[in-house]
């Protein structure tokens, strides 16, 4: 059964926490303090879960030469950004979160059974996830069609408790290669909106609904799904 985490639960979860706190002795002024702690709030609020993608925060924010770490930057840095993790992850325990009870999460590790790929804060944006999700197919069923939601739609979901997806379906479950190319374009473009929304309307949302999640859509191939989950829990 799915456990569900409770709104006192998320409350604190959502409550800025960065633990350990900035070393003193990195010698900071406060405008860059400022701007790390936020950076590095917003990056586990996402679940960033490796110390390198931490690392490419305080890359930008400070340059060797305006840190007192000397030789010791990187190394010192990659610590800090394990101890982040690793607090968090702690954090989550002791209030009682798990990493699996996201509905959202558990909703797409499903879509799988129904040949639909399904990846969470995929790629920069939406025009490199359609490009890439291709590559994430293997062989171990027919693949129909794929949903995601990317980074940039993470970034507000902790605060609206939604994502909008992207998706589209995989024109080679459907055509041969000689099928598809005696299509006049126009034709083309009409069967894949098509198979894209029944896609979604059969094998996508009624999954999302045996998971609780709410989906506020149109039913038009033009409009991206607005998917609401309580529970962007994204644990490191």
């Amino acid at each position: 059964m799915n456990k569900q985490c409770d709104d006192h639960q998320l409350s604190l979860w959502y409550t800025p926490r960065l633990d350990p706190p900035l070393p003193e002795h990195w010698g900071l002024n406060d405008q860059s303090r400022t701007e790390l702690e936020e950076l590095l709030w917003e990056m586990l609020l996402h679940g960033a879960s490796t110390p390198e993608a931490y690392v490419e925060v305080f890359d930008y924010i400070l340059p060797d030469e305006n840190t007192g770490l000397g030789e010791k930057y990187r190394e010192e840095i990659t610590e800090y950004a394990q101890q982040l993790i690793n607090a968090r992850r702690a954090y989550a325990a002791a209030i009682g979160l798990e990493p699996r009870n996201n509905d959202l999460t558990l909703a797409f590790d499903a879509l799988a059974h129904e040949g639909v790929v399904a990846r969470e804060c995929f790629t920069c944006c939406g025009s490199c996830g359609s490009a890439e999700i291709w590559d994430e197919r293997d062989d171990s069923r027919t693949w129909y069609g794929y949903v995601f939601y990317h980074e940039q739609d993470a970034e507000s979901a902790y605060e609206s408790g939604s994502v909008c997806l992207n998706y589209g379906v995989f024109l080679d479950a459907y055509f041969t290669e000689q099928q598809w190319d005696a299509l006049d374009a126009q034709t083309q473009e009409q069967q894949y909106e098509s198979l894209s929304v029944k896609l979604l309307r059969e094998k996508v949302l009624p999954v999302f609904e045996q998971h609780g999640l709410w989906v506020d859509w149109e039913g038009s191939y033009s409009v991206r799904p607005q998917v609401f989950s309580s529970q962007f829990s994204h644990i490191p």
